[in-house]
Formats: C-alpha cells, structure tokens, sequence
C-alpha cells in the first residue's frame, strides 16, 4: 500500500523518522538504490500523456493551473534529496537529478512503467492497463517514489506509475 503524501505527511515521517531509506547494492559493481520504506507517492489529477514507451510513460502539466503540484513537487524532491543526503555521506556532493522537469510554462513527470511477463501491474478501473496515445489526458493517476538510484556517477529518482482512473 501507498502512502499518499502531502507536506504536512512527509514532515512527520520525516520528523518521526518513520520515513527509512535503504540501501542496496546492484549486481554492477558500484552501482547502488537507495530505497523509500514504507511506499510513497502522490495522486496526479488530469495528467496529460506527452511521451510514451513500453517502459516510459512521461506527464506534462501547465504550470499555471497545476501551481500547487509543483510546489509539492518541488518541496517532496528537496526534502528527498536532502534527506538521503543526511543518511548516506557518500551522496553529500552528489547531484541528484529531480524528481520533474520543469520550463517556462509547463513541467513533465516521467514514469517507469512496471511490467512482469509482457504484462503490466497498474491497476486501473477498467480492466487491463494498456498503452495510451499521445495526448491521452487521465482523470487520476497514482504514482509512486520507489527509489534513488546510481548508475556510474549519475543519479536519480525512480518514479513508477500505480494506477489510473480513466479519462479521454
């Protein structure tokens, strides 16, 4: 199950020390994931499909009208990133990408896709979950902070999506 957070629920995980980041090594030497336990995300509400694979799914948003998405966004990347940080000393001078892009006037969200057996686990309310044309807009998606991982030099946030509640 997902916690689903806002500021006020990730200051008290934080400040209660409920919020556990766990690290595990990969099978490539070097490389590491820095894991979020328990499982957190955020509900996205009308996410507009931009980009899309069979492993990426990427949501765009105009700024203007989603101000409050981005500032939570904004607020749960740097509260992540600092808290890491604090935990595991190796990572204090390291840049960690975000967890959106943002432009002038609109920010995007990409998405891991999760997947086992040709078939992917996202719930839906409509049956099985399959790829969405390009502009496709969602009424709701759930999506979820799984992790910080390290490839080489480079990190980054490990975004996945849980659910979606249809839309056109």
């Amino acid at each position: 199950m997902t916690i689903i957070l806002n500021s006020e629920i990730l200051n008290n995980m934080v400040k209660d020390d409920v919020l556990k980041i766990l690290k595990k090594n990969q099978k490539v030497v070097g490389n590491s994931n820095y894991y979020f336990h328990p499982s957190i995300g955020i509900n996205l509400y009308k996410p507009k499909v931009k980009f899309l694979d069979k492993k990426f799914i990427v949501f765009e948003f105009e700024k203007y009208s989603n101000i409050g998405l981005l500032e939570l966004l904004r607020y749960i990347n740097t509260v992540h990133q600092n808290n890491t940080k604090n935990k595991f000393s190796e990572l204090f001078d390291k840049d960690i990408y975000n967890l959106f892009n943002e432009d002038d006037e609109t920010f995007t969200i990409r998405c891991h896709l999760p997947n086992y057996n040709g078939k992917y686990a996202i719930g839906t309310d409509y049956g099985r979950f399959n790829l969405p044309r390009i502009g496709c807009c969602y009424d709701m998606t759930v999506i979820e902070f799984r992790n910080i991982w390290k490839n080489g030099e480079k990190y980054g946030f490990n975004i996945e999506l849980k659910r979606v509640v249809a839309g056109n």
